[in-house]
């Protein structure tokens, strides 16, 4: 059974072990399914790994190339910017704000005007807000411990996972 999958070879399993209560079966004929899907658990397992490996594999060469291209976005996004600072300065040197080309327009405009803090602490509460809420979140690691020495933490439990190591 070459493309088993392991849900397959689970099914297997379970059928060989239903026979553990019927009495007509042979035990050697059991023990040798049992065998058969130990060998079936055994490839998948090792076909698996692999995959698994393979998976990882492609998923750090992602995140190396995400990081290159992270990189490639902000040296061509400072390229821009030097070029446009040079751009501004050729036009103000010259005394133009607009030039007009076959591609399109290149002038220098005005920005909407925009406040500046030079003290915020003089800033009369008229004119403050509260950006961000106080927010109180549970310390993890200090229930934890607690839960460790056997105290009990109102509304808290430890659990302990598993994971499938290969």
């Amino acid at each position: 059974m070459e493309h088993e999958s392991i849900y397959a070879i689970s099914e297997r399993y379970n059928n060989v072990a239903a026979l553990l209560e019927d009495e007509t079966v042979p035990q050697e004929a059991i023990t040798a399914a049992l065998a058969e899907v130990e060998d079936s658990l055994e490839d998948k397992c090792e076909s698996g790994i692999g995959y698994m490996a393979t998976l990882t594999q492609y998923a750090e060469s992602v995140g190396a190339e995400i990081k290159r291209l992270q990189a490639l976005k902000k040296s061509l996004e400072s390229r821009k910017a030097r070029t446009e600072a040079a751009y501004m300065g050729a036009l103000k040197l010259m005394g133009k704000s607009k030039v007009l080309t076959k591609l399109g327009e290149m002038q220098i405009r005005r920005n909407p005007a925009s406040v500046v803090i030079d003290d915020p602490s003089s800033i009369p509460s008229e004119y403050t807000k509260q950006k961000k809420k106080i927010e109180i979140t549970p310390d993890k690691a200090k229930i934890k411990e607690a839960l460790k020495v056997g105290e009990s933490v109102e509304g808290c439990r430890l659990v302990q996972g598993e994971r499938l190591v290969w």
